[in-house]
């Protein structure tokens, strides 16, 4: 058996497909129109009959009233629009009722369309003026053409009036279905060219729609069978009635969607809370807020976490992509100014501001910016590409404003936690961390039988270059030992700043061997360390000492600690420095001497 090879077509190709068909169809279903109501096509009374106005604006009129008030319940929409122009269809001429449904529903869509643009200046998601025009008049022409057709097959304007409700029984349903049956095909086709998914559309379109709409087949039925062009107040009567019906279900379903947009913020916040409290770490909260405004802007193609760099001269950037995963190389020439100018001004930023920042194309992306502001200075920005032209979404927006507030405290408690476990000249950790850390992994490792090392540093003459180099160059020396020790050590490792010139590091899950390779490799990666300095050159080593545990018979870690620095010792004595000693070196060396 032979394969079949499927060839998946472009955005540009869906997109001028899309268009052929939604045009081509319009223009068809008029064509049609005309030539029917000037009796060159089919078999229209429309020129005989004398035209009951009153009729057609109480039907023109129920049916843009219907559409006003049509809701959005679980995703589908729910209106009596077609039970008001089914029965125009039945008490019209087939023709007159067509042009009904397309003033009615393109009326109305084309005046909605115009109001919307006039609120947001001319902005809105929907792109250029003319595409959501084209959308509301492709859907009011394949409408009325689809009423037309559907009463000349069925022999609407031949049936004898008062129709009995017998024959309306059978007629309403089966020209709802054929009505609605040929609609949703048509509108069908449609959505499949811009997303080619038969099964998402039959799903999320035909199915849920068409039962809907079928569903008020007895309410048609009744309408069909109380219009009275002499007597028209039963059927006003019930057309109120079930208006009424629809306005109840209405706010009703306003405020359910009030209520779930509400408890959604406050899982959000809740969630954002609890991943901002799980964690000190700067770099490691900046991943959570650019997930925390991920939860808010499902929709968003990336987000920037802004803050100031250790220096404080320039802004540091942090980008993720749509799934939350950081992009090593962004380009920031969108992103960067706006986030820059949010942290200069502290104000907020919404709106087009230029071209995606991801796919390309001329498309304006919709930018969202807020400050994070701790004690009143801005200490960071959030910056938000959102799928959605203008970024108008108000509920987003607040959302956003409390993930910028909940990510002020964190980072703020994170700078004070920092301040107090990091030493400001070195960037590693400050001797009372270092005492914490020690005790726990001494206790984990006698609780689990585990081991540990322990790797404690001290700077060979160090006093001599402060002397003679002024304590400047002393500190440039520490900042580029510490430099060097980050880079020698894994990211478990625990590196700090005893004091002075001394540091130290822990080892976890690391014995004697392993703990002496990392120090030789610190002290082979200080030896290249040199500075210029009144014209000579500035070089400096350092002296390790290695004790592990359980291997060294400690039995604190005091004594972990002090069996280190003993090896310490002997690796700076007066034939060394510049080397690694271990307390099994030492230990060798007195046995050696013993004998």
């Amino acid at each position: 058996m032979g394969t079949m090879k499927t060839t998946e077509r472009s955005p540009a190709s869906k997109y001028k497909a899309y268009l052929m068909y939604t045009i081509g169809l319009t223009f068809l279903s008029q064509m049609m129109l005309v030539l029917m109501s000037v009796g060159l096509l089919g078999d229209s009374r429309l020129g005989e009959v004398p035209i009951d106005w009153v009729s057609v604006a109480l039907f023109l009129g129920l049916g843009m009233i219907s559409r006003a008030m049509s809701l959005n319940a679980m995703g589908v929409q729910i209106s009596i629009d077609s039970v008001v122009f089914t029965t125009a269809a039945f008490h019209l001429d087939s023709v007159l009722a067509g042009w009904v449904v397309f003033a009615g529903i393109t009326g109305f869509d084309l005046c909605k369309i115009a109001a919307e643009r006039e609120m947001s200046d001319g902005g809105g998601d929907s792109g250029p003026w003319w595409m959501p025009t084209l959308r509301s008049t492709f859907s009011g022409s394949i409408s009325a053409i689809i009423v037309v057709g559907t009463s000349f097959v069925m022999g609407i304007s031949e049936l004898e009036r008062p129709v009995s409700l017998s024959t309306l029984v059978f007629l309403v349903p089966l020209f709802v279905a054929l009505f609605l049956g040929t609609q949703y095909s048509l509108a069908g086709i449609s959505f499949w060219l811009r997303e080619p998914s038969f099964g998402a559309m039959f799903r999320r379109v035909a199915i849920p729609s068409f039962l809907t709409e079928f569903s008020l087949v007895p309410v048609t039925v009744l309408m069909v069978l109380l219009f009275n062009q002499e007597a028209p107040g039963e059927f006003l009567i019930l057309s109120a009635i079930c208006l009424s019906f629809i306005f109840v279900l209405r706010r009703i379903a306003v405020t359910s969607s009030k209520l779930l947009a509400r408890i959604r913020e406050l899982e959000i916040i809740n969630t954002f809370g609890q991943m901002m409290s799980s964690t000190l770490d700067a770099d490691f909260l900046a991943d959570r807020i650019a997930d925390g405004v991920l939860s808010v802007y499902g929709n968003a193609s990336l987000v920037v976490v802004a803050r100031p760099d250790e220096g404080g001269q320039h802004l540091e950037c942090l980008v993720y992509d749509e799934s939350g995963d950081r992009i090593v190389s962004p380009d920031m020439s969108v992103a960067g100014p706006i986030a820059q100018w949010v942290m200069d001004t502290g104000h907020s930023v919404r709106g087009n501001m230029g071209p995606t920042f991801r796919g390309g194309g001329a498309k304006a992306a919709g930018w969202v910016g807020k400050p994070i502001i701790s004690m009143g200075e801005v200490v960071g920005a959030l910056l938000c590409q959102t799928g959605e032209r203008e970024a108008k979404s108000e509920e987003a927006f607040r959302l956003m404003e409390l993930v910028s507030r909940q990510a002020a405290v964190a980072l703020h408690n994170s700078s004070l936690y920092e301040q107090a476990t990091v030493d400001g000249l070195t960037r590693l950790f400050v001797r009372r961390y270092f005492d914490q850390r020690l005790d726990e992994e001494f206790h984990r490792a006698q609780r689990y039988k585990s081991e540990f090392s322990v790797v404690l540093i001290d700077v060979d003459d160090f006093k001599i270059v402060n002397d003679t180099y002024l304590h400047e160059t002393g500190d440039k020396i520490l900042q580029m030992v510490a430099a060097v020790v980050r880079n020698c050590i894994r990211a478990m490792d625990v590196p700090c700043r005893l004091g002075g010139d001394e540091f130290a590091i822990i080892l976890p899950e690391a014995g004697e061997e392993s703990a002496k390779m990392v120090a030789e490799r610190i002290c082979a990666g200080v030896r290249n360390i040199a500075l210029t300095r009144k014209g000579r050159t500035v070089s400096v080593t350092v002296s390790l000492g290695v004790a592990a545990f359980p291997s060294s018979g400690a039995s604190t870690a005091a004594e972990v600690m002090q069996r280190g620095d003993i090896a310490l010792y002997r690796a700076k004595a007066e034939d060394g420095k510049s080397r690694v000693f271990t307390h099994s070196d030492v230990s060798r060396e007195k046995a050696e001497s013993a004998i």
